[in-house]
């Protein structure tokens, strides 16, 4: 697990209460953007600074360029940022990192040492505006860290670690493998195809993950999140407003936990789905397209004349707690929470 001790013990508190209070929601929300920032400027053994000895290309007014390409040993890490800029990062099967930057107005600055790589754009002192764009290709399984003020990041296709911190901008991550992780104050979040585990935090923004084969943790303040094919043991979705998604299978082993305090959650699941639903909400309602089977004792509001007792299609209230499963249960764990929402549950996938 890669959550901060500290931070993952303050997480623990918040969602005992629940949904009790949303300032804590905003609260958990910024403190684990802030944590994921932190931890990418950490000086450790995992993200080394490069040495003083760098070189600043400097830029008075004009275009300025830098193209090269540096062969590097197995294991180098490279570091990539700009104030104001786009980056664009691909793998290749080469031992070498292949550098293609411009900046506008602003000044480049390139360094490197025995165990890492580092390019940065940044405004100069004579300009207010940077418009930089970074194109780099890096050996595959390279560990990429990324970052923007103001700007865009894709990082494809490189078979390694990524970490992604960025203030203001878009951020689309493919074909990675170990840790993940991404951290995002505006803009929208797009990642698919991660063989390893995830972290995401953001404050405001849409969040699309698809085909993540390990353990997600997402922490959002405000947008929509949207998820597919989510094949590993641990998936844990916590959204202060926005709706939740999920449409695919649901692996056996799997618990899935979708919080969202002001939105809706919606599942859409092939018709073989086995699995146990706990479900909870304020003023929320369950509509189920599945023939579920609603299990006694779990807070019901009114009597069951049996074990069991069918919903036939009918709405059921959820404001006290609710279990139910899906063909004949003995498969995904799935708890929904929700303040002020309707949970569906929808057979087959989404219709576009």
């Amino acid at each position: 697990m890669f959550a901060i001790d500290s931070f993952s013990r303050f997480r623990k508190a918040i969602m005992r209460l629940g949904f009790r209070s949303s300032f804590v929601w905003v609260l958990l929300a910024v403190v684990a953007a802030q944590q994921s920032a932190g931890a990418q400027g950490r000086n450790d053994d995992r993200n080394p600074r490069p040495s003083r000895n760098s070189r600043p290309l400097r830029a008075d007014d004009a275009e300025m360029r830098l193209d090269t390409t540096v062969a590097v040993d197995k294991g180098t890490i490279v570091d990539l940022s700009a104030t104001d800029g786009r980056i664009i990062v691909r793998g290749w099967d080469r031992n070498e990192v292949e550098i293609h930057a411009v900046s506008a107005s602003g000044e480049l600055q390139f360094s490197r040492t025995a165990r890492s790589l580092r390019l940065e754009a940044r405004r100069s002192g004579r300009s207010n505006t940077l418009d930089a764009t970074m194109t780099i290709r890096v050996p595959l399984n390279t560990r990429v860290v990324v970052g923007t003020m103001l700007g865009n990041v894709e990082v494809l296709d490189v078979h390694g670690e990524v970490d992604a911190t960025l203030q203001s901008g878009d951020v689309i991550i493919r074909g990675a493998s170990g840790r993940t992780a991404v951290s995002n104050v505006s803009g929208s979040i797009n990642v698919s195809d991660v063989d390893g585990a995830l972290r995401v935090n953001a404050i405001t923004g849409k969040i699309k993950l698809s085909d993540v084969r390990g353990d997600i943790e997402v922490v959002s303040s405000s947008g929509d999140v949207e998820l597919r094919d989510l094949p590993g043991n641990s998936v844990q979705i916590q959204v202060i407003q926005g709706d939740i998604t999920y449409e695919g299978a649901l692996s056996r082993s799997g618990k899935y936990e979708f919080n969202t305090h002001s939105g809706a959650v919606h599942l859409f699941l092939p018709d073989s789905t086995k699995g146990t639903i706990n479900m909870q909400s304020f003023s929320g309602l369950l509509h189920s397209s599945f023939p579920v089977t609603l299990l006694p004792g779990a807070g019901t509001a009114r009597a069951l004349t049996g074990s069991v007792r069918q919903l036939n299609g009918r709405a059921l209230s959820l404001n006290q707690q609710q279990r139910v499963e899906i063909g004949g249960g003995n498969g995904a764990q799935v708890t929904i929470s929700t303040f002020n929402g309707d949970v569906h549950i929808n057979r087959g996938p989404r219709r576009q």
